[in-house]
C-alpha cells in the first residue's frame, strides 16, 4: 500500500512525500523557513526517481493565513532555486473569498516571476488537484492503482488535519 512518509509538522503545516509526490498542507501561518527547507527536499525526491523530476501539492485548509511578504519572497526564491526539477504543482484552496483568491494569485504571481517550466494549476477542490499532480506519474508507478492509493493516502491526512484544526 502506498502511503505519505512523513517529513516534518508542526502547528502551521504538515509535508509528507510518496514517490515523486511531495505534498504540503499549510494549516496556519506560512512559514518561510519551510518554502527555504523545500529545495533540499526536492532535491532528495528528485535523486531517488528515475525521470528526475518531482511534483508539488499544496494544500491550503481553512485554517491557513495568506502568505507575509517575507514568505512570497521565499516562494519566489524555491521556484526559482528548483527550475527544472518539479514537473508539475497543484495549488489548492479550499474555501472562497478573500484568503483564496490571494493564496491563487500568490501562487500565480510567484510562478510568472521566476518564469518557471513547470505546469502549474490552481484548484478549488483536493479530489481534482490530486488526480492531475498524479496522472503522469501514475503511467509509470502502476498506473490507476498507485494514484488511486496516493489519493486515499492524502484525503485521509487531509481528514486528519480539518479534525486536528476542530479540537
Amino acid at each position: 500500500m502506498v502511503g505519505l512518509e512523513e517529513i516534518e509538522c508542526d502547528d502551521d503545516h504538515w509535508l509528507g512525500v510518496s514517490g515523486p509526490l511531495i505534498v504540503l498542507f499549510w494549516t496556519g501561518k506560512m512559514d518561510p523557513r519551510v518554502f527555504r527547507r523545500l529545495a533540499g527536499i526536492v532535491s532528495q525526491v528528485v535523486r531517488r526517481q528515475p525521470e528526475g523530476c518531482a511534483t508539488v501539492l499544496s494544500v491550503s485548509l481553512p485554517g491557513a493565513t495568506a502568505p507575509s511578504p517575507e514568505a512570497r519572497v521565499a516562494l519566489a526564491d524555491l521556484i526559482r532555486d528548483t527550475h527544472g526539477s518539479v514537473s508539475r504543482v497543484a495549488v489548492v484552496h479550499e474555501g472562497y473569498g478573500f484568503i483564496a483568491s490571494i493564496v491563487a494569485s500568490v501562487a500565480t504571481a510567484a510562478h510568472t516571476l521566476a518564469n518557471r517550466g513547470a505546469r502549474q494549476r490552481i484548484f478549488g477542490d483536493l479530489a481534482s488537484a490530486v488526480d492531475w499532480i498524479t496522472a503522469p506519474a501514475g503511467e509509470r508507478l502502476g498506473g490507476r492503482a498507485w494514484a488511486a492509493e496516493v489519493r486515499f493516502a492524502v484525503e485521509r491526512r487531509h481528514r486528519l488535519l480539518l479534525e486536528r484544526a476542530r479540537c
